[in-house]
């Protein structure tokens, strides 16, 4: 029964793990959209224009 207890247990490390990459890479896709409508905003013109 102790080896069994054993595999359940790393299994669920396992899956725990995924589900933490998982949620970064979401949040990083998230992070990477964002990224061009701020870079849009600030163009290299705006920062160019004396007024």
């Amino acid at each position: 029964m102790c080896g069994y207890q054993d595999v359940q247990v790393m299994w669920e490390m396992v899956r725990r793990s995924e589900m933490e990459l998982s949620n970064e890479r979401k949040k990083r896709k998230r992070l990477l959209w964002r990224l061009p409508s701020w870079s849009s905003r600030t163009s290299s013109t705006d920062l160019m224009d004396p007024h």
